[in-house]
């Protein structure tokens, strides 16, 4: 999964974390965790330089990249930094070396990945090199709430000697004295949330029992999860009728947003609409608003007449596409908070023409209607070929055998060799000819006797 951030070196939540810390939100489970591995595996990092900021694309793999063996350690310590967000440390010691660590994974008790960080070159170093070292690992994890997270402690756990006293000298060293309103220090933790004490510090409980005391608050780090919206049901669209010029939205349907926050069509004021049949709509539902059918010809929503598949009307974290509506076809649409991806494996579903001799020609129909445009495609081939492997449409890559560009294909047959992909749709046109570009003859199996895996990919 490719995630765009500010800082080149982060922690960041594995899929299956998300799905964990939304369950925490919504009070169905705890988090426990355990064990921290490492890794020297290479992330793909992309700059985006603007005038404005520098940014950076990172691919984060789900798993490890290159774990190194015997790098499972035990996590040290859980320490709260913030609202919904703890430090996590573990110490790899320098027998552990020589080893470089470019990767570490955070692990809960049942073994799953909840966290995966990406690091600079660490490297261990061993003693007996004479310069030997040891490393301090930290990852602030996103956790929701503080208070669901347990560490579980081995016994066996033990910084080295040298680690401990080193890191006590530099504590006593920087000890403060007494805290005051002037100057920083040691303070005296409370739990009273009607005190005027100006040299006591507030706990998190107390935080909590006033924040307990607020109508409708959440904390803001709840409202920024980076979590698509996701419709709660099988199909993961909202169930929607159409009748005589007459759009209905079907009650007990539940929206759920940034992971948490769940929508519920009973709640909502209006869910019927009048519409033209001859144009074409979208349904959409704002966060902070209610349902809007939005007429794609409209100045006030399509001020720069995109086209409707445009990925500029795609669903984003806080306003879902629910649907398209075009003369009189309502199009449901998928909302899932994961990435969408699709893998079609036989042979082209379409024929475009009758095979002449040894021509053939074909497409790729696949239906799609996600409510988040697609990226990118690729077209692989199955079977003993001169040509394979796998190609992007998008390298415009030609094969003697797959023809995936209008100039490259040898054919007198005529047939329509767009290609689409959308929301809605991937469409690849292929052709298999009796020739070669060159013009030069080389008979080849007909491409229907050979069966392609087509995979498309969203984000």
């Amino acid at each position: 999964m490719q995630r765009t951030v500010q800082q080149e070196y982060a922690t960041f939540l594995t899929p299956a974390g998300q799905s964990i810390m939304g369950a925490v939100l919504r009070g169905e489970t705890t988090l426990a965790f355990d064990k921290c591995q490492v890794g020297s595996g290479l992330w793909d990092v992309s700059v985006n330089e603007s005038e404005a900021e520098t940014t950076y694309t990172v691919d984060v793999p789900e798993q490890l990249l290159s774990p190194i063996a015997d790098g499972l350690f035990d996590i040290d310590t859980l320490t709260e930094n913030s609202t919904g967000v703890t430090q996590a440390t573990v110490n790899v010691p320098a027998d552990f070396g020589p080893a470089t660590i470019n990767e570490a994974a955070w692990l809960l008790d049942d073994g799953t990945v909840y966290a995966i960080t990406r690091y600079a070159a660490l490297p261990v170093i061993p003693p007996q090199s004479g310069t030997s070292s040891e490393v301090s690992l930290r990852a602030f994890l996103n956790v929701g709430d503080v208070e669901s997270v347990t560490l579980v402690v081995d016994s066996a756990i033990n910084a080295s000697r040298e680690y401990v006293d080193e890191s006590l000298k530099a504590f006593e060293a920087k000890l403060p004295k007494d805290a005051s309103a002037e100057l920083k220090g040691i303070v005296q933790l409370s739990n009273q949330i009607d005190s005027d004490n100006e040299f006591k510090a507030a706990t998190p409980k107390a935080v909590k029992a006033v924040y307990d005391l607020l109508p409708l608050n959440k904390p803001k780090v709840l409202d920024s999860l980076p979590i698509f919206p996701e419709i709660i049901n099988n199909d993961k669209k909202l169930l929607i009728s159409l009748s005589v010029g007459k759009l209905t939205i079907a009650e007990n349907q539940v929206i759920r947003f940034r992971g948490w926050r769940d929508i519920n069509t009973d709640n909502l004021s209006n869910l019927s609409f009048t519409l033209d049949l001859a144009k074409t709509y979208h349904l959409r539902f704002d966060i902070d608003n209610e349902l809007s059918l939005n007429d794609i010809e409209s100045s006030d929503y399509n001020p720069d007449s995109l086209s409707e598949s445009d990925r500029s009307f795609d669903t984003t974290y806080d306003n879902v596409l629910l649907a398209k509506i075009s003369n009189g076809v309502v199009t449901t649409l998928i909302n899932q908070s994961e990435p969408f991806s699709l893998t079609y494996d036989g042979l082209p579903n379409s024929a475009d023409a009758t095979p002449t001799g040894n021509d053939y020609v074909g497409s790729f129909e696949l239906p799609l209607n996600w409510s988040r445009s697609p990226i990118s495609d690729s077209v692989e081939i199955k079977g003993h070929l001169a040509a394979n492997g796998t190609h992007s449409w998008n390298d415009l890559m030609v094969m003697t055998v797959l023809a995936m560009r209008e100039d490259a294909i040898q054919s007198s047959i005529v047939f329509d060799k767009t290609y689409t992909l959308n929301r809605y749709e991937c469409r690849l046109p292929v052709a298999h000819a009796n020739g070669a570009r060159d013009g030069s003859v080389q008979p080849t199996p007909r491409l229907q006797m050979f069966e392609k895996i087509v995979r498309v990919y969203g984000y």
